[in-house]
């Protein structure tokens, strides 16, 4: 059986998938693999991986008729893997720091393990915030504040590095990057695909979390993200994506009294938030 199964799901990504594969080979702990790109874009060829990747992974590319959202793409990819470990990854990051045979270790070893993230820091190597508490009124308007503040500059450096440069069990960890063992992933029926795009991954966290595993943060193992240049050309849908799922995921999860909060919150703003951008 193959170690690690990583998955990617492209759309209008192909250019950041040649160079996720070139940082790919950088990372021993990781080979052999096996790579399955999931093309959600029928008008992305993505032929030319094949060459790029030499025989160096196992790839494995399967097209998509249109547009089926990143959790149904995800499963997709993951009812045809083989490793005993999967990895996520969106095609706009690039392996960059640290082993991940850590992590790996921890998730096919510790039982009670379920998912973990690693470290990830944008195109400047700043930290992202791709951790937090489950979703709620109070949880994501703290996230929102924390994310305000430090743009304003009102929380320093200090505080983003400190808080992601320690190991920890949170909630939930971003779907753009993280670990799971497959047995796990397919016990929990994989990603629930009504979430076409955003709170996939939340679900999953909270799903695998309430099945008694733990979720942690695993800042070891580093991932660049290029954030954006996987969802080119849904830029007119992301909002509306975006306040789907989150109602969908209040309505699964939190009781009546939350769902009233979220009902009177979104009748009072019509902004088209992004994931940078909670609440």
């Amino acid at each position: 059986m193959t170690a690690v199964s990583i998955i990617t799901v492209n759309y209008n990504s192909s250019e950041s998938c040649q160079s996720l594969a070139a940082s790919m080979f950088e990372i021993e702990d990781l080979l052999p693999c096996e790579w399955i790109v999931v093309n959600n874009s029928p008008s992305d060829d993505l032929s030319f991986l094949s060459e790029t990747v030499n025989n160096r992974v196992s790839l494995q590319v399967i097209e998509s008729e249109s547009n089926i959202g990143f959790g149904a793409g995800c499963n997709r990819g993951a009812a045809v893997s083989n490793g005993e470990v999967l990895l996520f990854i969106n095609p706009d990051c690039e392996f960059t720091a640290g082993s991940p045979a850590k992590i790996i270790d921890r998730i096919t070893n510790h039982q009670g393990v379920g998912i973990v993230g690693p470290r990830i820091v944008d195109g400047d190597g700043k930290p992202e915030f791709s951790w937090g508490e489950f979703p709620g009124i109070l949880a994501e308007y703290r996230m929102t504040s924390m994310k305000q503040n430090v743009a304003s500059g009102r929380l320093n450096e200090d505080f983003i590095n400190n808080r992601h440069n320690q190991p920890k069990e949170v909630d939930w960890v971003t779907g753009g990057c993280f670990f799971i063992k497959r047995s796990l992933f397919q016990k929990m029926g994989g990603f629930d695909e009504e979430f076409f795009l955003y709170y996939e991954d939340i679900d999953l966290c909270k799903r695998v979390s309430n099945a008694g595993y733990s979720v942690l943060f695993d800042p070891s193992f580093g991932i660049m993200h290029l954030r954006g240049l996987s969802g080119r050309g849904l830029s007119k849908e992301i909002g509306s994506y975006y306040r789907q799922s989150q109602r969908l995921y209040y309505k699964k999860h939190k009781g009546i009294f939350c769902n009233l909060l979220l009902k009177l919150y979104l009748m009072l703003h019509t902004d088209k938030p992004s994931r940078n951008n909670s609440l």
